[in-house]
């Protein structure tokens, strides 16, 4: 990370340096990069599946290792999540949807809303789909969901 200090008008670049060094004196002086603290201990993505109950609604999220940044499979991801998209009930969008997985959700009334995400960070990434549903349904639509990222 680059640190950048202006002054603008009739100023002394001097007295600005004095200042910089008297001012920013708790800036580390360390010169690991980023990108080299990141490389000696790598994030580890656990798969898993979170659930939280609330009332008759479970908002369940489903997720998978994505990809960082870097990696060339960046954009097919972003793809797959445009092509699984977002539905909401109070949408009024549903048969006629372009996503096979809204359609689902939404014909069979099986939630109340869908959303796919893919965050991508440094060094990997999250991909998957974030569920709201009622209890009654609940296993149905995560059966569903699964099947559609099959």
């Amino acid at each position: 990370m680059e640190e950048v200090i202006s002054a603008v008008g009739s100023v002394s670049c001097d007295e600005v340096v004095d200042q910089v060094k008297d001012l920013f004196t708790e800036f580390s002086t360390d010169p690991t990069a980023a990108d080299q603290l990141i490389e000696a201990n790598p994030a580890i993505f656990i798969s898993s599946e979170v659930c939280v109950e609330r009332a008759e609604m479970p908002h369940v999220a489903s997720a998978f290792k994505g990809s960082s940044w870097t990696n060339p499979s960046f954009i097919p991801l972003m793809v797959i999540q445009s092509i699984l998209g977002s539905w909401h009930r109070s949408g009024g969008i549903g048969d006629s949807s372009w996503s096979s997985l809204a359609r689902g959700i939404s014909n069979d009334n099986l939630g109340e809303a869908i959303k796919a995400f893919n965050t991508n960070y440094w060094d990997t990434g999250i991909f998957g789909i974030y569920t709201i549903s009622l209890v009654k349904f609940f296993a149905q639509s995560s059966k569903f969901v699964l099947i559609q990222l099959a």
